[in-house]
């Protein structure tokens, strides 16, 4: 997933540390005045940059917080088995947490898995643990397995465990985008990476995996909605 040789610029999808991230947190917009508000800043461990490659520059800087996978990812079995396949493309059936499925009625299940293939989780990107980032344990009380029918239409079974599950992967959000400035950020075409800036890149996607993201991203800001649809 990630490259292995020195880096020489920042590029979409590099993991980075050192910049404050921003939550601010009203309770209604400012409509008419400025009302009591709070800022919650924070010094994220890692972060995603999301600008283009060609947008990187003129002291700006777009990105997310890299943060522990949600648990109930690891519900389905096929996921369990490699959470990069939430990255990709896949058949609708893995698109639908096992218990959601279970509840469905047959002509329900039949009509998803007649659906074209999509991306599950949409908003979600997920990445390797590796270096610096660490294992973490996540607790699980409920194990799915993938039960196989005679026709074609398979259910899951559910099975009370108590798991301690390692965890080698994060993630990030497609909605907790958030902006910073910063004057040593600049094209690397007009000069060059700043050592400061340097330092704070951890790991750069191979082309394939930053494809993927590019995929992902602009499959989920280019969703229309179905009020739109002519």
């Amino acid at each position: 997933m990630y490259i292995d040789k020195e880096y020489t610029e920042l590029r979409f999808g590099d993991i980075v540390k050192g910049y404050p991230s921003f939550i601010p947190v009203i309770n209604t917009p400012f409509l008419e005045k400025l009302i009591d508000h709070s800022i919650d800043i924070k010094i994220q461990n890692y972060l995603v940059i999301i600008d283009p490659c060609c947008a990187i520059e003129k002291g700006s800087l777009s990105l997310t917080q890299l943060i522990p996978i949600e648990p109930n990812m690891i519900d389905t079995p096929y996921f369990r088995e490699n959470l990069l396949r939430i990255n990709d493309l896949q058949p609708p059936f893995y698109c639908v947490h096992p218990i959601v499925w279970n509840k469905y009625s047959d002509s329900e299940k039949l009509e998803v898995l007649s659906d074209n293939q999509r991306y599950p989780y949409s908003n979600y990107f997920i990445y390797e643990a590796k270096g610096e980032l660490p294992e973490y344990p996540i607790k699980r009380y409920v194990k799915f397995t993938l039960k196989k029918a005679k026709t074609d239409i398979s259910n899951y079974e559910q099975e009370k465990v108590v798991e301690e599950i390692p965890i080698k992967y994060y993630m990030i959000n497609f909605k907790h985008i958030f902006h910073i400035l910063c004057p040593k950020i600049k094209n690397i075409r007009e000069s060059p990476l700043d050592s400061e800036i340097k330092r704070s890149k951890i790991f750069e996607l191979t082309i394939p995996a930053r494809k993927q993201l590019r995929d992902k991203l602009a499959s989920f800001f280019g969703t229309n909605p179905l009020e739109d649809a002519e």
